[in-house]
């Protein structure tokens, strides 16, 4: 009976010791719990500054994106228009018009189409089998085509011509449509050894009105007349010969036009009015011709000094100006426009 008691408060006592060990260490747990009311170490400046970069970089990229997506049908668009050849351009009045894709486009900055049938487009827009827009090249919008027809048309005097244009100058490669014809000069032409006006000396003889020539080619593009005069091959400017050999020239008293050179040429100039200046320096003469040498020299003018001119005459190579209150002529290759 004693050993049970002695057992049981042994029990006893153990278990109290137990308890105290738990009670213990709960405490030192207690006690080893961080303090919850410590505030956290702020960011460092850097940290801050790095994170806030990477922000405006991924808005920037975002951006970039959504704007690539919106514009891209609207550029899609604008490129895929085609060009219709049978389609005029025409200005008009400031308007707005709604576009196809609900785009509003001023017709100040585009012009309006219109919708024309093949038969009614201009000459320039259709070619054959094809109603192709054909543009000239440069040099064939450079090229003065003389007008045959006003040039043939008795009706139309020398001096009544709408425009006189220079021959293009050439030699006597220059290729001509092979024609078989009879001409005369509608007053005084130079007939002359090669189809240039440049050089005086390449003038053989003149022909008057009522003189019966044959035409044997023409150039219709630098406007030369090919002749075959007493056998000789002689060339002369188109738009002073006509093919109406009755035309005669009208008479008109004192024509300021018409100058006779010492040497018994004519020269017939056409009205102008401009201004021009030498390329370098040149002669001004008290008549067109160098056949007197300086003798008909009047004065010099050089580049950058202006003369007004009144007249040119497209088959001698001649200009007529005034200076200094004289009337003097000038070799019209030597001079240029004022710009």
């Amino acid at each position: 009976m004693d050993e049970n008691k002695t057992d049981r408060k042994n029990e006893d006592i153990d278990l109290d010791e137990e308890r105290n060990s738990l009670e213990d260490n709960w405490e030192d747990d207690l006690t080893d719990e961080p303090d919850l009311t410590d505030e956290p170490e702020p960011m460092q400046p850097w940290k801050m500054t790095l994170i806030f970069a990477g922000l405006v970089v991924l808005a920037a990229v975002i951006v970039a994106v959504l704007w690539f997506f919106a514009h891209k049908d609207g550029g899609s668009t604008s490129d895929s228009t085609t060009t219709d050849p049978s389609v005029v351009t025409t200005d008009s009045p400031t308007e707005s018009t709604e576009m196809q894709g609900g785009d509003t486009t001023s017709l100040d900055e585009q012009s309006s189409e219109v919708q024309l049938p093949d038969d009614q487009l201009p000459e320039s827009v259709v070619t054959e089998g094809a109603g192709l827009d054909v543009t000239a090249s440069p040099e064939a919008e450079q090229t003065p085509i003389p007008t045959q027809n006003a040039a043939n048309d008795p009706a139309v005097k020398p001096d009544d011509q709408p425009t006189v244009q220079d021959p293009l100058n050439g030699d006597t490669t220059m290729r001509f449509d092979s024609v078989q014809e009879s001409v005369t000069p509608k007053d005084v032409v130079n007939l002359r050894s090669v189809p240039s006006t440049v050089d005086a000396d390449t003038i053989v003889t003149q022909a008057s009105n009522g003189e019966v020539l044959s035409r044997i080619g023409i150039n219709a593009n630098t406007g030369w007349s090919q002749l075959d005069y007493n056998g000789q091959i002689l060339y002369a400017v188109t738009q002073y010969l006509t093919t109406d050999l009755s035309y005669k020239t009208p008479v008109t008293p004192s024509n300021p036009n018409r100058v006779s050179t010492i040497s018994g040429r004519v020269i017939i100039f056409h009205n102008c009015d401009d201004y021009i200046t030498p390329k370098e320096y040149v002669n001004l003469r008290t008549e067109p011709s160098t056949t007197e040498g300086d003798a008909t020299v009047s004065c010099q003018v050089s580049s950058g000094e202006s003369v007004h001119r009144t007249g040119v005459s497209p088959d001698s190579g001649w200009s007529r100006v005034e200076y200094n209150g004289q009337i003097l002529y000038v070799v019209t290759s030597l001079m240029q426009a004022v710009q």
